[in-house]
């Protein structure tokens, strides 16, 4: 897939959960209260989103060439700089 291709489907693949999800930053945050009480420490937005990005890193280490893992990756990354960008 060409890296115009990977990006324009991520950003669609965003829109399209943000339907069915809600708003990418109230849902991460919603996520992280659940995961600070779960582990104990405080669990920001943002590092939800890197911890999935981290998730889909391992699994293409398994397989490679897997796209959907690809389009996930970028997405994380845009939900996170989405998270970070709205807390300010």
């Amino acid at each position: 897939m060409k890296s115009g291709d990977l990006l324009n489907k991520s950003i669609r693949t965003i829109k399209d959960r943000g339907e069915i999800y809600g708003d990418i930053k109230q849902n991460h945050t919603n996520i992280a209260k659940g995961w600070s009480v779960i582990f104990g420490v405080e669990v920001k937005p943002y590092q939800v989103a890197l911890a999935n990005d981290w998730q889909k890193t391992v699994r293409l280490l398994q397989t490679p060439n897997h796209t959907d893992s690809l389009v996930d990756k970028v997405g994380y990354c845009i939900t996170a700089n989405e998270c970070l960008r709205k807390d300010k």
